[in-house]
């Protein structure tokens, strides 16, 4: 599937996560540090999150495999790392 986030930071960097429902704080070390997501990332192999870059457009965009049996299960968010304001949560 096509992960797409819009209105992100043009040339900015885009942390696209998922994950189980819940809440997960991003801890210190890390770009946005202490901002609350809405779910829990996956933190087994392969990670819950790819980085990806906006473009011009704002816009960015990465593939993710998403197995069958996580359709509906599954939670998405973008996370703008310029500015660190988040997109709502979605289901797969």
């Amino acid at each position: 599937m096509t992960f797409t986030a819009s209105g992100s930071t043009p040339g900015g960097g885009v942390a696209l996560v998922w994950g189980a429902a819940g809440g997960f704080t991003i801890p210190a070390g890390y770009p946005c540090a202490g901002i609350q997501l809405d779910i829990v990332p996956l933190l087994t192999p392969p990670p819950g999150y790819l980085l990806a870059t906006a473009d011009s457009s704002t816009i960015a965009t990465a593939m993710v495999t998403v197995p069958a049996r996580a359709c509906g299960v599954v939670f998405m968010q973008a996370l703008d790392l310029t500015t660190c304001s988040k997109t709502n949560t979605m289901t797969f």
